[in-house]
């Protein structure tokens, strides 16, 4: 199966939250839906060579703004949430901390890497 359609069913589990909903998560809570999402997630998919997740995902659903983008940062990164939220897409400036604090954590967590 495809990264990037594994990227939409993660999008799809978190559809029915709002932002609104996202903002007043916990991390941990936040952490506890992103893993019953990724658990279905890796339930239902099988994974094999076509995985390469670094580009994908990361630029199609992890940037800040989106709904699981804010979601991760809000579950491995929490400390950066209110100020990267409604960054449309990962900057030069934050590029770094980006991907060692929250988009490297996210994939390594459901074996992506």
């Amino acid at each position: 199966m495809g990264n990037h359609l594994v990227g939409q069913m993660f999008v799809a589990g978190i559809a029915n939250y709002t932002q609104d909903e996202i903002d007043k998560m916990t991390s941990e809570e936040a952490m506890v839906k992103i893993e019953k999402i990724g658990e279905v997630v890796m339930n239902s998919t099988s994974l094999d060579a076509e995985y390469e997740w670094s580009v994908n995902l990361f630029d199609d659903y992890l940037d800040p703004s989106e709904k699981l983008g804010s979601m991760v940062v809000k579950a491995f990164y929490p400390t950066k949430y209110k100020e990267w939220k409604n960054k449309p897409y990962v900057d030069e400036e934050m590029d770094e901390e980006h991907y060692n604090k929250v988009y490297r954590p996210f994939i390594e967590k459901f074996g992506f890497r």
